[in-house]
């Protein structure tokens, strides 16, 4: 979260909320601060925290309570929770991979690698799904095409998309089902969804 200017600045400065939410990898929207986390963390409830590019202490974690978790960082970034964590896997920046997100105006948009990876990194998406057949998940290919399979097969406002067939300006998908959530930015970056005739 940031300042927002309410008219081209959103105060949520993550790219990718709505893909968050249309995925379903959240139900609500995130808070800036991670207090349940410190909570869980304080309470012994939570020994390992796996990270995306996000620094925990920027979003209110101490170093003691980075110190009180096993933290793997997964990300490109050195930050607090880089520093703190106990296994770091390097990956590729934005400008180094493929990938999707929803803007804030439901717009599902692509980007493409436009600089190759650095030495000894790799895609996050490589960590990741390894990560997950790992612990007994589904065995997903980590190309851009196979996931894009998976998530239109599985998820209904993607169905029918592939990475492929996504247009160079982005297609909107259907969010009126998260109309009512109180997104930070202002009215003009604001969803509203089509009157009903």
């Amino acid at each position: 979260m940031g300042e927002g200017d309410k008219l081209l600045i959103s105060a949520d400065r993550n790219p990718n909320t709505r893909g968050a939410l249309v995925t379903g990898l959240i139900s609500k929207l995130p808070s800036s601060q991670l207090a349940e986390l410190a909570t869980a963390i304080d309470a012994g409830n939570v020994k390992t925290v796996l990270t995306l590019n996000e620094d925990l202490a920027a979003a209110g974690l101490s170093a003691e309570q980075l110190a009180k978790a096993k933290i793997i960082y997964v990300g490109t970034q050195g930050n607090a929770t880089s520093s703190a964590a106990q296994v770091v896997i390097p990956t590729h920046t934005v400008f180094e991979k493929n990938g999707t997100f929803i803007n804030q105006q439901f717009r599902l948009q692509k980007f493409q690698a436009a600089v190759p990876g650095v030495a000894d990194t790799v895609n996050d998406s490589v960590v990741l799904t390894q990560l997950v057949a790992a612990v007994g998940g589904n065995k997903l290919g980590f190309d851009i095409a196979t996931l894009w399979s998976a998530l239109s097969s599985e998820i209904k406002p993607l169905a029918g998309l592939s990475f492929a067939t996504i247009p160079e300006t982005g297609t909107v998908i259907d969010g009126s089902s998260f109309a009512s959530l109180p997104f930070p930015e202002g009215e003009t970056l604001h969803f509203k969804p089509a009157a009903k005739s």
